[in-house]
């Protein structure tokens, strides 16, 4: 069945009412409904419509002439521009003789928030630690391909692959994304290069389908670490304009030269000109264009079997780009025999995917699905996700980037297209090499899934030759080594090594390590590595027979028949010390003298200064020598105190003890404080103090005396307190106190020390006014030692 195609490419008349659904997915079991045809509202940048230009035309002077907000210009994949168009001015425009079209820039949203991830798997490549290869990449057999050579090697493909998206994670560690050469053309005024950022997620997921890289962890694409270009066209919202979808397909035209193939997940119903367009000319350029059919499980020109009426699925229905349905696979192979998706039996066309009853007369390609060029995986597709995870995902997005996978593999061999017929060569190589549908199950359930008589066959690899299997390789390596940069004699050490795989077997690998410094076993394990994957062993080494000094610890793999072992070895340096128990008294002090009787604090620092950690209680002794320094035999304890749980290595800890002096001689004592616990170091294990007992003082006996007896109404009077022994010795520093007495009852109290002699004198100013006239009273507290307060007074006249 063929399809009239319009006549005039640059003169169609826009069909109002493009809905455009970024993403072409499925989730979480709901498959996305028909797009609504009416007009969407402008989007944020305020353009409000997209014109075409002859050639010769200037978009300045047409903006200009017709008071235009002129938004963007389109330089490569067209001429044109992006606009706001005042009111009144639309009909005048679209008469101007250098405009041939005239079409409204639509806002789109992706279908779902976010609606790709059905099963999220974290956000660290950890949590794939062993690479998976997604049932997709096993369905195109990519596996088998020679120019894929996926086989846990980093063995980048050497093509480019633009991807039209919501943009690509740039930092994702399992892709190829050229930051540099992506652009970030969402905001509809022009793309801006060196960015690669996806918000959304569904142009991350596209991205690693096509090319995750071939490595140790997470998946890989089928075209391994082919370098992405990130190419955003929808703001963080999901939602992107036709604007933006137009400075993305210039910027490829731009940079055609470097670009071997795009991939653009995108598509809704309706039909605009300009995008085809932009795409034709990407074509022309040799850039292989692929697309997905869409998810809406209806033929993708529409009711009436043509295009450009508006009713269409585009850009699937534009004949320069490889359109891609769905196929619903579980297994990775065909046969039927894996389970049912929910979007149908395994091996059969899944329920929501675009199909083609027409298409257009001169199609560059001639495929079995009309105007739908493959079928591709699908459904429940593994790949790369935000913050370096991975997600599934399904819809006719999952199913294009296989088809782009295996189009990258294809120019890999045979070269890149220099023009559209180059492009033609590409899309028509793969669909010659294709699975037809019939064959995809025993039965009929194949065919019977599409909903027309034109059965696109699925997408098949490898493009490009298998290699004879080669004789197996065996080689096992040591990664790394290690163990701790120092030890303690006696200590039970982990030693940590990486081993690989470097062979093309599974293999068991032993591993043996010894000290080589002095010449004896530590340790042994294993371990079973697939192909290309590593794995960390332990071993313990017991440190206790080891000498103090460095050491050399070697590590060796070993499996039979090892291809090279120059990589079977590695080596790391541990020095051993040895073990040391040593506690210290740290500090010991005391108060330098005091009176016997009183109580005197002692305060002692304890600390661990060995490399090994003290668990026992440590008892710590205070010893006197009673004053005797030269007579050991009456030294005694003063006090006796214990660190209940011992001290770690380094700790320390300070201990209170309290001496109590009653009935102890007078005289210097020395104090020596001392640990009990043995350890390697006895130079530190006591502290010494000195403290002076003074003998207590006996009764004192306090005398007060005048200068004179009696005094004027302002006069000073000298009142001389003297304090002594009951010996008859000076008090010396006796605290004395004075209280002063008026006539009138008055009072005032004067403190202070006697001096050397047990003597002070007060002078007191007589006040007459405020204490009055007649008989004074000085009356003396005094205080020395231990010795009980001692009084005095005397009486003085003053006004006589």
């Amino acid at each position: 069945m063929n399809a009239t195609r319009p006549s005039a490419l640059w003169r169609m008349t826009m069909v109002a009412g493009l809905m455009i659904a970024l993403a072409l997915m499925v989730t979480s079991g709901t498959v996305p409904t028909r797009a609504d045809k009416a007009t969407p509202a402008p989007p944020a940048n305020k353009t409000t419509h997209i014109v075409l230009l002859s050639p010769t035309a200037s978009a300045a002077e047409v903006a200009r002439s017709h008071g235009l907000g002129l938004v963007s210009v389109y330089r490569h994949a067209l001429s044109g521009m992006a606009v706001t168009v005042p009111a009144g001015r639309l009909r005048a425009l679209k008469r101007d003789p250098r405009v041939l079209l005239v079409e409204p820039n639509l806002t789109v949203k992706v279908l779902g928030e976010p609606g790709v991830v059905v099963t999220a798997l974290g956000g660290d490549p950890g949590t794939l630690s062993t690479q998976v290869l997604p049932t997709g990449v096993d369905r195109v057999d990519a596996d088998l391909s020679g120019m894929a050579r996926i086989d846990g090697i980093d063995e980048r493909v050497p093509v480019v692959v633009a991807v039209l998206d919501t943009g690509v994670d740039g930092s994702h560690p399992d892709l190829n994304v050229n930051v540099a050469r992506s652009a970030d053309c969402s905001g509809g005024l022009s793309c801006e290069p060196g960015t690669a950022v996806d918000v959304h997620g569904h142009g991350t997921l596209v991205a690693g389908t096509i090319g995750a890289i071939d490595n140790d962890f997470g998946v890989v694409g089928v075209a391994p670490g082919a370098e992405i270009w990130s190419v955003r066209v929808c703001r963080p919202d999901g939602s992107c304009g036709l604007d933006a979808i137009l400075s993305a397909h210039d910027y490829i035209s731009a940079n055609a030269d470097s670009i071997d193939v795009a991939n653009v997940s995108l598509g809704g119903l309706g039909w605009s000109e300009s995008w085809r367009v932009a795409i034709a000319d990407n074509v022309a350029r040799g850039v292989v264009v692929v697309v997905a059919a869409g998810n809406a499980s209806r033929d993708i020109y529409g009711y009436d079997g043509t295009i450009g009426n508006g009713n269409e699925f585009i850009p699937a229905t534009y004949p320069e780009a490889a359109a891609i349905s769905a196929l619903a696979d579980s297994d990775g192979m065909a046969g039927g025999l894996g389970g049912a998706t929910e979007y149908g039996a395994d091996d059969t066309l899944a329920s929501f995917s675009n199909y083609s009853l027409a298409v257009v007369a001169d199609n560059p390609v001639v495929s079995p699905g009309a105007a739908v060029d493959l079928a591709a995986p699908g459904v429940n597709v593994l790949s790369t996700h935000l913050g370096g995870g991975y997600a599934y995902f399904s819809g006719t997005s999952a199913s294009a980037p296989h088809a782009a996978g295996v189009a990258a593999l294809e120019i890999a061999e045979h070269g890149r297209a220099r023009d559209a017929a180059g492009v033609a060569a590409i899309r028509q190589a793969l669909i010659d090499a294709a699975a037809a549908m019939a064959d995809w199950r025993p039965d009929s359930a194949d065919s019977d899934s599409d909903p027309d008589a034109n059965h696109e066959p699925s997408v098949l690899g490898p493009a490009g030759s298998v290699p004879p299997t080669p004789d197996p390789v065996h080689d096992a390596a040591v990664a790394d080594v290690r163990s701790p940069a120092t030890v303690i004699q006696g200590d039970s050490v982990t030693v940590g090594v990486t081993l690989r795989n470097d062979g093309t077997v599974e293999e068991t690998v032993e591993l043996v390590v010894t000290d080589a410094t002095a010449g004896t076993p530590v340790g042994t394990a294993s371990a079973l590595l697939p192909v290309g994957g590593s794995a960390d062993v332990e071993v313990v080494w017991d440190t206790g027979s080891a000498a103090p000094g460095p050491h050399t610890l070697l590590a060796e793999a070993i499996v039979a028949g090892d291809s090279d072992p120059a990589d079977n070895t590695g080596t790391s340096g541990t020095v051993v010390e040895a073990s040391v128990t040593d506690i210290a008294l740290a500090g010991f002090t005391a108060p330098a003298s005091t009176t016997v009787g009183d109580p005197v604090a002692l305060e002692m620092a304890i600390a661990n200064a060995g490399n090994r950690e003290v668990p026992d209680d440590i008892p710590i002794q205070v010893v006197s020598d009673n004053a005797t320094p030269s007579d050991p035999s009456d030294d005694f304890v003063v006090a006796a105190v214990t660190l209940t749980g011992g001290l770690p290595v380094g700790g320390t800890s300070v201990l209170s003890a309290t001496w109590d002096t009653g009935g102890v001689s007078s005289g210097a004592h020395t104090l020596t404080a001392r640990h009990t616990l043995s350890d390697m170091n006895v130079g530190n294990d006591a502290q010494v103090a000195s403290v002076e007992l003074l003998e207590a003082p006996s009764a004192l006996v306090v005398t007060v005396a005048s200068d004179r007896a009696a005094y004027a109404k302002r006069d000073r009077a000298f009142i001389r307190v003297t304090v002594a022994t009951s010996t008859g010795d000076p008090a010396s520093r006796a605290t004395v106190q004075l209280l002063i007495t008026g006539a009138n009852g008055w009072s005032q109290v004067l403190s202070g020390t006697a001096g050397q002699a047990g003597e002070i004198v007060f002078r007191v100013k007589i006040n007459y006014k405020r204490s009055g006239c007649g008989t004074y009273t000085a009356a003396a507290n005094a205080q020395h030692g231990g010795a009980p307060d001692a009084v005095a007074s005397m009486t003085f006249l003053v006004c006589s």
